[in-house]
């Protein structure tokens, strides 16, 4: 079982997604190839703090610093989960 990749395999969708900058302490940019897509931000208590969908920009200027997990789904793929730190 050796698993070759070529180059004209497509990437699976967590390796085009990208959240930036990171640490981040007011926008939060998300990078994800799906257009339609939805995000939700959780403490690590696994409590939802913000929620969206389609937007490149989240703030977390109101938030507490600490690690964060972020979950986007795309309309049509499996769900990405990154962790995020905000520091102010």
């Amino acid at each position: 079982g050796t698993e070759t990749i070529t180059g004209t395999e497509p990437l699976p969708l967590e390796s085009r997604t990208r959240v930036f900058p990171n640490p981040a302490s007011g926008l939060l940019y998300i990078e994800c190839e799906a257009e339609r897509f939805s995000y939700s931000l959780h403490d690590l208590n696994g409590r939802e703090v913000l929620r969206g969908h389609d937007s490149a920009s989240v703030s977390v200027a109101d938030l507490p610093s600490g690690l964060y997990l972020l979950r986007i789904v795309p309309e049509r793929g499996n769900a990405t989960v990154l962790k995020v730190v905000v520091h102010h």
